[in-house]
């Protein structure tokens, strides 16, 4: 999954206080169930190369999502930053507060 210049997608559960992160696009979702949520944040990735993108989920989501990615959210966490790495999707701590 190399992928030239993706994007940063910054996953948070829908009704967090934050609804813009200065020049980042979207917010995109939440997706209904039944979608391909690795294909989903593969084509934002593609879509916004070199960009930040928000992404919203329902509540409980981010675990859900991390979770069709094969990773683990920080402990409790709601709002995590997601970058494309060697093996896969990096979940890293993100706190919301200033650029990503």
């Amino acid at each position: 999954m190399a992928l030239h210049c993706p994007a940063t997608i910054l996953l948070v559960e829908e009704g967090d206080a934050v609804l813009e992160i200065g020049s980042a696009a979207g917010p995109y979702g939440p997706w209904g169930g039944g979608v391909d949520v690795v294909a989903e944040l593969q084509a934002l990735a593609d879509l916004h190369r070199g960009e930040r993108v928000l992404v919203c989920v329902g509540t409980g989501g981010v675990a859900d999502v991390l979770g069709a990615l094969g990773r683990v959210a920080p402990s409790g966490s709601t709002r995590v930053r997601l970058d494309v790495g060697d093996d896969g999707w990096v979940v890293l701590p993100w706190d919301g507060a200033g650029d990503a």
